[in-house]
């Protein structure tokens, strides 16, 4: 039996690894997501909520197949932390938002309570460490801002 897994969720952009089980002879439809439809594990990119579909014929001529959803959410998830610690110790070191999905363009900025900018960035991985020129800042409230788009402009 080939025994695909479970159904999954992913956002979109992101890809979720298939498995299936039990022969030589492997075939995955629809084939256009997948990296290596012929593979027992491939990797799927969907564009959109797809349901695939694994045949097996195994070395004793058996014809077996099962089925799995990837669910794509459409929409990005962005989290923002409520804390930080930048200590140096390598935990919680930098303030970064927590995105999954495709973010076409954004930009993150933090402000200091009078409104003067500390810390800009448009790369998803940066995170800020606390500091203004090179210089630790005090322990307080700072302000954050986020403008950003999906693939399709929203």
């Amino acid at each position: 039996m080939p025994m695909p897994g479970l159904d999954t969720t992913i956002y979109l952009g992101e890809s979720a690894y298939l498995h299936g089980d039990g022969g030589d002879d492997v075939s995955w439809t629809p084939a256009g997501s997948l990296d290596d439809p012929s593979s027992l594990d491939p990797t799927a990119t969907p564009p959109a909520t797809t349901q695939y579909t694994i045949t097996v014929l195994s070395v004793a001529g058996c014809l077996s197949s099962d089925s799995v959803t990837v669910h794509v959410v459409e929409r990005p998830l962005v989290l923002f932390p409520n804390a930080f610690s930048p200590n140096g110790d390598g935990i919680n070191d930098l303030y970064s938002i927590i995105t999954r999905g495709d973010i076409a363009n954004f930009v993150f900025r933090i402000y200091d309570r009078w409104g003067e900018v500390l810390f800009e960035t448009s790369n998803i991985t940066d995170g800020w460490d606390g500091k203004l020129n090179g210089k630790d800042l005090e322990m307080g409230t700072y302000v954050y801002s986020f403008q950003g788009v999906d693939s399709e402009g929203c």
